[in-house]
């Protein structure tokens, strides 16, 4: 399977959501608040993602557009997702906003 990490703007998370709905992946995907060191400034999610979601990547209908012109994403085989996570919030500047 292939893991993929999805990072968005804070400023444009309603999109994401609404798109990743869109797709059938539910409510609220974007679900992981992240933080550059002033607040929330990211959401992110980390799915196990199919052949045909990859696919469908790589020829976006017109109306994903806007949202992927913003989106961080990084796809790879691996058996270590918790790491893949770790990896692309590490080369983002990114850290998990931790709880209050």
């Amino acid at each position: 399977m292939t893991s993929a990490v999805f990072i968005i703007p804070a400023a444009h998370v309603d999109a994401g959501n609404a798109l990743g709905e869109a797709m059938g992946w539910g409510a609220g995907c974007f679900s992981v608040p992240l933080t550059d060191g002033n607040g929330v400034s990211h959401y992110g999610c980390r799915a196990d993602v199919t052949s045909a979601f990859v696919a469908l990547l790589a020829n976006p209908p017109t109306e994903a557009e806007p949202v992927l012109a913003v989106l961080v994403s990084d796809l790879r085989d691996t058996d270590a997702p918790r790491q893949h996570w770790l990896d692309v919030l590490e080369a983002q500047g990114l850290a998990v906003m931790p709880e209050d």
